[in-house]
């Protein structure tokens, strides 16, 4: 299945060059990621999560259903069958409006929010399973209406989005400065963008990006699904069984899908956030701190400063005013590293923007692109040795040089390099 993880807003697509799990403490201590390159620039990742807030407000959730052509056959089952999974596991006193999104936009619960468990309810879900997939999607618009629905939202409810799609906008690209303004006003409004992934070719860097700006979350079903298998096969093939009884997707991921709208979100007050002196960080507004998830922050500095240090802040959780600190240290071990050395090609490129469409949204991501990098550096180092068996000694430094240029400390590279200029 390809995935893409990069729309076409120039610094994301930046990224798709690059496609570890921290070290996790609790709320009060945790370990950061460190990389020293061998021009002796110190990078930093630094994972922030927050504690759960319980809140008695009611939920007003919309979710933004692509109904495009895209979304057809075994797409269209997972993500009907993953919606009334996460209806159903959503708190008792949510409420719930449903949007169809393919050139335009319309809300199929009358612009209204509804009890889960309502008729009314029932009716838009029915009407959106006859909805035959056709035509490109304007995701620009479907977004620009999805944030005015909130309006008939109850003026005490919590709010949040809730979004099934593969994050192609064919009919409209969402351009930085349209991105900026939704991004701009969903945070203003307080309003968690999540995003679960649901297609054969998935944009995962733009909906990450508006998951990560506006403080939601972001699941991946095809990555879901695989792991899944994955994990079905080696528990059956333990059992001594051929058949393997395929898990139901779409009632775990919905399930996630409702803990993510009614998860802790902590607005926080930029004034009361200081990293130490000399470090560049990205993005440069601290996004919203999550109950289920890592905000993730990636920084340059010199390695003199890759140091521990407390970092506290002042927020909003609802109606809530909240106060939260982390001890943040290195983890051991990590500034030779060569398994980091993708954090300088990510800090790099986030710096182009100042962050504002880092597509990482929590560990998880993060992880996908240290996996994507390294794997990169291997297969072009692969390739290197090919060319060597083969007496290609011009085209085996070629890679040689490209494999140093992303990774000027990996071991085989440079074991390659003397090798060919012996």
């Amino acid at each position: 299945m390809k995935k893409c993880f990069f729309p076409t807003i120039p610094v994301l697509a930046l990224f798709a060059v690059l496609l570890t799990s921290a070290l996790r403490g609790d709320e009060s201590r945790v370990g950061y990621e460190t990389y020293t390159s061998a021009d002796g620039a110190g990078y930093a990742a630094v994972g922030l999560r927050g504690a759960v807030a319980p809140s008695t407000s009611d939920l007003d959730v919309a979710f933004l259903i692509d109904t495009s052509a895209s979304q057809t056959g075994q797409t269209r089952r997972d993500t009907l069958g993953t919606l009334r999974a996460a209806i159903k596991a959503l708190p008792k006193n949510a409420k719930v409006q449903v949007l169809a999104m393919d050139v335009d936009t319309e809300s199929l619960t009358n612009q209204q929010f509804f009890p889960k468990n309502s008729p009314d309810l029932e009716a838009a879900l029915l009407t959106l399973e006859r909805r035959v997939p056709l035509g490109a999607t304007d995701m620009a618009k479907g977004l620009e209406m999805t944030k005015t629905v909130f309006a008939n939202s109850d003026p005490g409810a919590r709010h949040a989005v809730i979004y099934l799609g593969d994050g192609r906008s064919l009919a409209k690209t969402v351009d930085p400065a349209t991105f900026e303004t939704v991004v701009g006003d969903f945070a203003k409004q307080r309003i968690p963008f999540t995003a679960c992934a649901v297609g054969i070719q998935s944009n995962l860097g733009l909906i990450g990006a508006l998951a990560n700006r506006t403080g939601g979350n972001l699941v991946d079903m095809n990555t879901t699904v695989q792991a899944g298998m994955k994990k079905a096969l080696e528990e059956a093939e333990e059992r001594g069984e051929k058949e393997v009884v395929t898990p139901d997707f779409g009632l775990s991921v919905g399930q996630r899908l409702a803990q993510a709208a009614d998860a802790t979100v902590i607005w926080p007050n930029q004034q009361s956030v200081s990293f130490p002196q000399g470090w560049d960080v990205y993005p440069k507004q601290l996004q919203p701190i999550r109950s289920d998830r890592e905000t993730v922050v990636v920084a340059k500095t010199a390695p003199d400063n890759l140091v521990p240090f407390d970092l506290n802040l002042k927020g909003k959780a609802g109606d809530s005013d909240i106060e939260i600190g982390w001890k943040l240290e290195p983890a051991k071990d990590q500034g030779s590293n060569s398994m980091n050395s993708y954090l300088a090609a990510v800090v790099d490129t986030a710096a182009k923007d100042q962050g504002k469409t880092m597509p990482i949204v929590g560990w998880n991501t993060l992880e996908m692109l240290q996996d994507a990098f390294n794997a990169n550096i291997e297969d072009i180092l692969n390739k290197a040795e090919v060319s060597i068996k083969t007496d290609n000694t011009e085209q085996a430094k070629v890679f040689v040089d490209n494999a140093l240029k992303l990774d000027p400390t990996n071991g085989t590279a440079r074991r390659l390099h003397d090798v060919l200029q012996g």
